[in-house]
């Protein structure tokens, strides 16, 4: 039944995501839900619907619901009965919505019969998704196995439980022993990206079909990946039965080896610190490991990458066991990319990859030989490789990843024709509508449009250019597409004349109901759903952004923004761009002469605007400065050395950080992302990336840096400085806008005192 009826929307934004057994999409609500709160000047020219829940609206449901709450099953299943039947009642719940929360009322008092009845009603509805999916795990229960795969297979891939609902439907298959069946299915699932928890469950549907039809080594292989992969205690629970089930049960070699693999951070360098202590431990365990786990805890900090692969050479030399040999093998090609040893990368990757025998790493080295083959410009080896991995390797869960690198093989070798081939495939699967874009297809349309633009295809470039532009102009993607369609001065979006049109769309529809009878978890999941399909206008993302909003203020909301800003929500927008510290970065600004936008987003990105923070690679403060680049900084830039002794107060930190992206400033010639990518990975590697890379246009060289975290760090402060630029531009500087190209040459770095021109 429902939750208690919910009270009057509150005010502010929030993440909210629903749970599982409906919680395979959870971890995309996380990323999608954050993405949509629409400026009314965007969503107002259509007529909102009530979200106003029915059990306020009316006194009959909310009596039915109380009933129902007090287990009074008949007394409520007659209170809604009468309602159905009453008339002249004003806004009261749809039959069919009547019909499903009757089914759920039902389905937990333990009437399943009944329960079932009311579902199959309500499935010709806008309901239809969460009445199938609740009629096929009925079905299942009383093992009418047909009828329920039946079920199963008729939830759309707009449902929040499209993923369960296959993963039960590959169950069914396999109890039906049609196992091959239920290995497509799940292999399908493992097209999208999906959100840990259903990747484990597709991964182990997989290994269950194997296993099942005899392929028990395989099974063995794919169920160690789901186990070293496994996102929380309960799914490593679950896997290590699985393999127990295979005879091959995790050993202490293999627990240690999954430790190594998720750690991250601190905890990372907490683990490298037990083997410093206890080496001899680890060895008798396996003798590589102590060197393993070292040698990746160093290749996270700049300073000691070179270190890292000493490291890992003696791990590959001393390790008995199999699989922590293979990882240590993987973990040495990854250390030799950050070092620039492309070459000898690849044949570390390809060690792993051209072998009779796969083990569990070998999907993702045959990704990393092919991403490696792109960056030295190999480009037909980089797509043999990347639809090897995709055909013969499912289980790696990299088919969306996949999808995006053979467009970028296309794109760095000049291809704009295949480039456009493989978006349209990609696009054909992730995009289902013409609504604003998210995640990945905010991506592709944005390259869809460069491709189209520059193969004279100028009206279709310009349709999708201005659809990614208008979804969110101060997203990295937008902020690319806006320079490109050449914006003028105006911060505000691009918006096409279709793009508010009224009504509701019906693809809202359904959540609406859900929202209204008081499933609110299962509103919001299955407008996220639908988002992510690209199928939902701004109006309904909008009402999505309606119902992921409360009072408390938090610092990761910004993403909630979509659309421009007017005078009527400007508060909340600002509100959402917090200036904490204004008074040390306004002296930080005008001292460097570096946008106070910038810093306030760099500074957000690197420390969340906490002062004291402190990472695993020893950066401090606000603006995460290393000492040794405070005291450089310091010294040259700034004229005074005794600054960098007080690097840990905000005020000398902001200045510091501020002073070393006008350093980088002066060093690539203004050109932003190089500029970030010098900040985040060293200014050594900006110039190598310059190096290897400047020849392709700006938006193809973020998406080829090898360091996949410092491509995330550009886009997210960009995205950031633009929506600081838009709110707060005291300077009028304009709207943020990018180059096409990177600079030929670059300047001096941190050769003479910081002169601000007019200072």
């Amino acid at each position: 039944m429902p939750a208690e009826p919910p009270g009057p929307l509150p005010t502010g934004a929030r993440r909210l995501m629903p749970g599982l057994p409906a919680r395979p999409l959870r971890r995309w609500f996380r990323r999608l839900a954050p993405a949509f709160v629409l400026s009314l000047s965007v969503s107002a020219t259509a007529a909102e619907p009530s979200l106003t829940p029915w059990a306020d609206a009316s006194p009959e449901f909310a009596e039915a619901l109380r009933h129902a709450r007090a287990n009074r099953t008949d007394a409520a299943v007659a209170a809604i009965e009468r309602l159905r039947s009453a008339t002249g009642v004003a806004d009261v719940p749809p039959p069919a919505a009547l019909d499903y929360v009757l089914g759920r009322i039902l389905e937990e008092s333990g009437r399943s019969e009944a329960a079932l009845a009311r579902f199959e009603a309500a499935a010709a509805s806008p309901l239809g998704d969460s009445a199938r999916f609740r009629a096929g795990r009925l079905l299942l229960a009383r093992g009418d196995v047909a009828a329920a795969r039946a079920a199963f297979g008729g939830i759309s891939p707009g449902s929040d439980s499209f993923v369960e609902g296959r993963l039960l439907l590959a169950d069914v298959l396999v109890r039906e022993a049609r196992f091959e069946a239920a290995r497509v299915v799940a292999d399908d699932l493992l097209q999208d990206d999906l959100p840990p928890a259903a990747r484990l469950g597709a991964r182990l549907a997989r290994v269950a079909a194997l296993a099942a039809a005899g392929d028990r080594e395989r099974a063995r292989v794919e169920a160690f990946l789901a186990w070293l992969h496994a996102p929380d205690a309960s799914g490593t629970a679950r896997a290590a039965r699985v393999l127990a089930s295979l005879d091959a049960a995790p050993g202490p070699a293999h627990a240690w080896l999954r430790d190594v693999l998720q750690a991250r951070g601190q905890s990372l360098q907490r683990l490298a610190k037990q083997a410093r202590r206890s080496p001899s431990r680890l060895a008798k365990i396996d003798p590589g490991l102590p060197a393993l786990i070292e040698g990746v805890a160093a290749r996270s900090k700049r300073p000691s990458r070179d270190r890292a692969v000493t490291l890992l050479e003696q791990a590959v030399a001393r390790a008995v066991n199999p699989e922590v040999r293979d990882y240590a093998v993987f973990s040495l090609g990854r250390a030799l990319v950050v070092v620039d040893r492309e070459d000898e990368a690849s044949t570390a990757f390809l060690s792993l990859w051209d072998v009779p025998v796969r083990g569990p790493f070998a999907a993702e080295a045959g990704f990393e030989a092919a991403r490696s083959a792109t960056r030295l410009k190999q480009g037909e080896r980089a797509i043999a490789l990347l639809e090897q991995v995709a055909t013969e390797h499912p289980e790696g869960a990299f088919a969306a990843r996949i999808r995006w690198e053979l467009v970028l093989a296309e794109l760095v070798a000049g291809n704009d024709a295949g480039a456009l081939a493989r978006i349209d495939g990609a696009l054909a699967r992730l995009d289902r509508g013409g609504g604003l874009v998210f995640g990945s297809v905010e991506r592709l349309r944005y390259f869809r449009g460069v491709v189209l633009a520059r193969l004279g295809h100028d009206d279709a470039a310009g349709r999708d250019l201005r659809r990614v532009a208008r979804g969110d102009p101060w997203s990295y993607y937008g902020v690319m597409a806006a320079s490109r369609l050449g914006n003028g001065t105006s911060g505000g979006v691009v918006v096409d004349a279709d793009a508010t049109g009224g009504g509701l769309s019906p693809e809202a529809i359904g959540p609406v109901w859900l929202w209204r009878l008081g499933y609110r978890e299962e509103a919001r999941a299955q407008l996220a759903a639908r988002a992510r399909l690209g199928v939902l206008d701004a109006p309904a993302v909008g009402i999505l952004g309606r119902m992921t909003v409360q009072r408390r203020h938090s610092l990761t909301q910004r993403d909630l923004l979509r659309g421009p800003v007017d005078a009527a929500d400007a508060a909340r927008f600002q509100e959402l761009h917090p200036r904490p510290f204004l008074e040390e970065v306004d002296k930080a600004a005008r001292a460097t002469g570096v946008d106070p936008a910038l810093i306030y987003a760099v500074m957000r990105v690197e420390s969340g605007f906490a002062p004291r923070a402190r990472s695993s690679a020893g950066a401090i403060g606000l603006m995460q400065v290393l000492r040794a680049t405070a005291r450089r900084v310091a010294t040259v830039s700034l004229g005074d050395r005794k600054l960098a002794n007080a690097l840990g107060r905000p005020a000398a930190n902001v200045l510091i950080g501020s002073a070393l992206l006008r350093e980088l400033d002066g060093l690539f010639r203004g050109h932003l992302p190089l500029m970030l990518a010098g900040y985040h990975a060293g200014s050594g590697a900006a110039r190598r990336f310059h190096r290897h890379f400047g020849h392709l246009p700006t938006d193809v060289f973020v998406e080829m840096l090898p360091y996949a975290q410092t491509t995330r760090y550009i886009r997210r402060v960009l995205g950031l400085a633009a929506g600081y630029r838009a709110l707060y531009d005291d300077a009028d500087r304009g709207p943020l806008r990018l180059p096409d190209s990177l600079p030929e040459t670059l300047g001096p770095f941190l050769q003479r005192p910081i002169v601000v021109p007019g200072a």
